[in-house]
């Protein structure tokens, strides 16, 4: 971030970038003010590979515990993360390679009065759902934070990745 508080894109896209092929450990934090009554934790291991067009392919294993006391559930995610000049595109890829679902395009910006992160520029549309996301730089990884609206859903998921 320079003196007047706007983000170095570069330097905070080459952060996370650099964090992205480490990383190997996932918690999950989900909290519910809505009906849904999505709440718990989730652990997980998180397997990196490198795709042949640069890409950082994320396979996410692990359980999800929910607040509730209902059975854990276990979790797999696959995720790419496609980092370019000024942004880093996330998306899904549970239907295959072939089926990806772009999530969010994150660009830096300033989240906080002395924080800098990457902020999903459009909020990702599902049905009448909206997430909207916002990575941060956290110690030996980064957070990615979920914040999910809609006609019967008011959550925040926190996605939290560490280095293995």
């Amino acid at each position: 971030m320079d003196s007047d508080g706007i983000v170095d894109a570069k330097a905070a896209i080459l952060a996370v970038a650099e964090r992205l092929a480490r990383i190997g450990l996932l918690s999950i934090e989900a909290c519910s003010a809505s009906a849904s009554g999505w709440a718990g934790r989730g652990r997980g291991r998180v397997r990196v590979t490198h795709a042949a067009d640069g890409a950082i392919d994320f396979e996410e294993n692990g359980r999800f515990e929910a607040e509730d006391g209902r059975a854990a559930l276990a979790f797999r995610n696959l995720l790419r993360w496609t980092v370019e000049r000024d942004r880093i595109v996330l998306a899904h890829r549970r239907h295959g390679p072939a089926a990806g679902t772009r999530l969010v395009e994150l660009r830096p910006q300033r989240i906080g009065p002395a924080e800098a992160g990457l902020v999903g520029i459009e909020p990702h549309r599902c049905g009448a759902d909206r997430y909207q996301a916002t990575l941060k730089l956290a110690g030996d990884g980064f957070d990615m934070v979920w914040r999910v609206t809609g006609p019967r859903k008011d959550e925040r998921l926190i996605h939290r990745y560490r280095l293995a």
